[in-house]
């Protein structure tokens, strides 16, 4: 079990309460706190969740964002920002990208080591490097879903 796991279960149960493994913890308790049935339920339903830890890069446009094909400075940045994307991409580490509404925030999901590393990651993003966005790292841990096929297939190659 990872550490998260863990953590996730320990969440559930509540510190110092002990785990359900034993015959006389799943006999049904009378009156206020008694166990329903849903309990062993959610304890298997956590235990079944995919747990693949992400990062998420919010990236807030500034006032300085400027309409890519604005000029010839917007078209190498934005070629820039293309480019390094596509790097990010061939070498694993690159989920999901894309743009977030039409006012010039975007969104990329990526897989790496440590929360430094994605950080890294959003400092030499190009539009960041231009002051164009503000980009903020969150961890994400991707449970449910139809991508979790296709992340576990990624992180198992």
């Amino acid at each position: 079990m990872n550490p998260v796991e863990g953590a996730e279960s320990s969440r559930v149960r509540g510190a110092g309460q002990r785990s359900r493994t034993s015959d006389s913890s799943t006999k049904p308790l009378k009156g206020k706190g008694a166990m329903t049935s849903e309990q062993p339920r959610l304890e298997q339903l956590l235990d079944a969740t995919a747990n693949i830890e992400l990062f998420v890069l919010f990236m807030t446009a500034t006032a300085a964002f400027e309409v890519p094909l604005a000029s010839q400075e917007a078209r190498r940045i934005l070629t820039d920002h293309l480019v390094y994307l596509r790097e990010l991409e061939r070498s694993g580490q690159l989920y999901a990208s894309g743009p977030l509404d039409t006012d010039g925030d975007g969104m990329c999901i990526v897989r790496t080591p440590s929360r430094e590393h994605a950080e890294r990651i959003g400092d030499a993003e190009p539009f960041h490097q231009a002051g164009w966005r503000i980009n903020t790292v969150r961890s994400w841990h991707l449970n449910e879903g139809l991508l979790v096929a296709s992340a576990k297939e990624l992180t198992s190659s």
